[in-house]
């Protein structure tokens, strides 16, 4: 018995409070199953948090722009980027690494008097923008390990919460 596979199609517009309309992305794709903490998942949830990633990604891209035209080049340029496998995932770090990579952006942050998105979008090059930030990354990481590690230390003696949201919300 085969399972049927999910076809999920979205059409987004992007729109920018002061510019107006600047431009569509058209996403289709295939998905054999998918599952959240386990739990299978229907095709209208897999469409949600689809569209929901898709629409949260691009609309990052163009937030800051001063123009129409600044913003639909950033859109197009990001959905290039997307494409073409340009994009960096910062997301599947373990805990010392979100830590390292938090202490990194704050120290990028006071070092360039910008965070590292407005740095990058100064520059308009992504390429040479990663890389001067991993370049950063590398001369501070020796002074910010042992900070990391004192933090992780510190939230790991948080004390474990008894009661619960539902519990309090039942006693309402």
């Amino acid at each position: 018995m085969s399972k049927s596979v999910m076809q999920i199609e979205s059409t987004h517009n992007f729109n920018h409070k002061s510019f107006g309309n600047l431009g569509q992305i058209e996403f289709t794709m295939a998905v054999a199953s998918a599952t959240l903490n386990g739990a299978p998942l229907g095709q209208k949830a897999v469409e949600y948090l689809i569209g929901y990633g898709i629409r949260q990604a691009f609309t990052d891209c163009y937030s800051q722009a001063k123009d129409a035209d600044k913003a639909q080049s950033m859109l197009a340029k990001k959905v290039q980027a997307v494409i073409d496998g340009k994009i960096s995932l910062r997301e599947r770090l373990d805990a010392f690494s979100r830590v390292m990579r938090d202490l990194t952006d704050q120290a990028f942050e006071q070092s360039a008097k910008m965070t590292f998105a407005a740095f990058k979008k100064s520059i308009d090059d992504d390429e040479k923008a990663e890389a001067v930030y991993e370049k950063f990354a590398e001369s501070v990481r020796e002074s910010l390990e042992p900070v990391a590690r004192e933090r992780l230390a510190r939230e790991s003696n948080l004390p474990t919460v008894q009661l619960s949201v539902a519990d309090i919300l039942a006693t309402v």
